[in-house]
């Protein structure tokens, strides 16, 4: 059994004899700083620091040793000594390496990386390439996986009949782009020889306002008609008038006009904006006088808390006039409001029905204004749904109409018989 063990102060092991590190020296085949370490371990034993050296311990499994033999003449305290410093010299070890664990990265994340990246890249090429140095791919090169895939042509390599009827798809929701061109191609093929029609000033007010920003229109004259630029920036000519390509575009433009959805909603709603436009420029002693006397029925805007804010959009580029009224206040005072405001004219337009008062505070769309304007005007803007705040939009019978979507199936019902 062992004895109650107190700790003793170490006493330094003697030093190897040169005969016992003969023995276990770099000639017999073990490095000379591992003899010195065994023979200190053993405190001189030469058969256990060679077993030692033969049999050295694992790193991951702590060392056995025999505690009940008499180790060659050693105390138990020797013994126990001895088995300490095993313990703590495998403890020093066990921590190295779970450092070195943590330091290390992910080796079956990056294996997985680098092996997912080398297939991908042998997938687009067709070629075998090292995961540690890929090569980049040539856009040339086939799709392995797909070779029957075929890259698309870009619109200029197209034939100039495909070119024109995708340049004017693209630009035929803008009814002012379509008829601008319109005009501007029938000109050029009525006066072929002229040159002041074969120019066009991309920088000119015209040409920003009706085809500046919208899509198509420079693909269908450069690509399309053939006008190039000149020597002077944004200016393009049309050097040579080329019928076929002029008759196609007309027809094209054309067809665009009776069958496209697109082309006369907007249509419609540039005529309703060149109406409210005139109604807004109408001046006189007379007009001045009716616009005075609605906004003295409509009631004074009220301030603080408690009121709601109503906006009114009037046109198809978003202008709006907006005011302040009480929950209580009816939609009557909003008509008169409007009619003070814009014009006259809008009051009987509303009545008469050719103008509707939509709320879109609602989804969809409710309707206010036109035939059922009586059916409404009487009741406050809480119990319509516009406080504490509301939007409504002022649109033409026409636009209202179509701009739903009974009117987009009766227009695809009218055209499929066409």
């Amino acid at each position: 059994m062992f004895h109650s063990y107190v700790e003793i102060p170490k006493s330094p092991s003697p030093k190897p004899s040169p005969l016992t590190l003969f023995h276990l020296s770099p000639s017999q085949g073990f490095p000379e700083s591992s003899c010195l370490d065994a023979l200190t371990h053993t405190n001189n034993n030469l058969e256990r620091a060679v077993a030692l050296l033969l049999n050295p311990p694992p790193p991951s499994t702590p060392t056995v040793v025999d505690m009940t033999s008499n180790g060659g003449g050693n105390s138990e305290e020797d013994d126990l000594k001895l088995a300490i410093a095993l313990s703590k010299q495998e403890s020093e070890q066990e921590r190295k390496q779970e450092s070195e664990q943590e330091r290390k990265p992910d080796k079956v994340k990056s294996a997985a990386v680098r092996k997912s990246g080398s297939a991908a890249l042998k997938r687009s090429t067709g070629t075998a390439t090292s995961s540690t140095s890929p090569t980049k791919p040539s856009s040339s090169a086939p799709v392995a996986s797909h070779p029957k895939v075929v890259v698309p042509k870009t619109l200029s390599e197209k034939p100039f009949l495909e070119i024109i009827s995708r340049s004017i798809s693209r630009l035929s929701p803008s009814s002012l782009a379509v008829d601008t061109l319109t005009k501007t191609l029938s000109t050029i093929r009525d006066n072929p020889t002229t040159p002041k029609f074969r120019r066009i000033d991309m920088n000119s007010k015209g040409f920003k306002r009706a085809l500046g920003n919208v899509p198509g229109c420079i693909d269908l004259l450069t690509l399309g008609v053939g006008f190039t630029q000149s020597s002077t920036p944004n200016i393009y000519t049309l050097q040579f008038v080329d019928s076929a390509r002029i008759y196609a575009a007309l027809e094209t433009l054309e067809a665009i006009k009776i069958k496209n959805y697109e082309y006369n909603l907007d249509r419609i709603r540039r005529i309703h904006d060149n109406v409210i436009h005139r109604i807004m420029e109408t001046q006189g002693e007379e007009e001045i006088k009716l616009r005075a006397e609605l906004m003295r029925k409509t009631p004074m805007e009220p301030g603080g808390m408690g009121c709601s804010v109503i906006s009114l959009i009037y046109n198809s580029t978003g202008s709006k006039i907006s005011r302040k009224f009480a929950s209580d206040d009816i939609i009557r005072d909003i008509f008169n409001w409007i009619s003070g405001s814009l014009g006259t004219q809008c009051s009987w337009k509303i009545e008469s029905g050719n103008f509707v008062i939509v709320s879109r505070n609602q989804h969809p769309k409710e309707r206010l204004g036109g035939e059922e304007w009586r059916e409404v005007k009487e009741r406050t803007l809480q119990s319509v749904g516009m406080w504490p705040s509301g939007e409504l939009e002022m649109v033409s019978k026409e636009s209202w109409e179509m701009d739903c979507e009974e009117g987009r199936q009766d227009w695809e019902n009218k055209v499929r018989v066409l």
